[in-house]
């Protein structure tokens, strides 16, 4: 909020929105239209365009300093998942009788099998 872009105006959130001014902005506008959201969010937390400070665009918009950054926490991300590929079929078949004199009969068949 309150940030001038150049082409796009100062950033009030109603008729300027920070997304439209990142969309218009030439800095960032290659990234969104790239689908390099990583590279936006460096430029973003790295950049003193603008602001004059590393950051300023994250710090402006009232969000913590390390918004885009690693927590060093969690340096390593794994991913574990079973490669086979599995396909499960199945029927069920249900009957009901009804007799004369109030007397039902149902009968209820399953069939299943695995392919993997």
């Amino acid at each position: 909020m309150g940030l001038n872009i150049p082409g796009a105006g100062a950033v009030n959130g109603t008729t300027v929105t920070g997304s439209a001014a990142l969309r218009t902005y030439t800095a960032t506008r290659a990234f969104i239209a790239n689908g390099n959201a990583g590279q936006l969010a460096d430029f973003l937390n790295r950049s003193t365009n603008i602001t004059g400070k590393g950051g300023g665009f994250v710090r402006n918009g009232g969000s913590p300093e390390n918004f885009f950054v690693l927590n060093p926490q969690f340096q390593i991300v794994t991913l574990q998942s079973n490669p086979d590929n599995s396909t499960y079929h199945s029927l069920e078949l249900q009957m009901t009788k009804r007799l004369s004199n109030g007397f039902t009969n149902q009968t209820t068949y399953t069939w299943s099998r695995a392919l993997v």
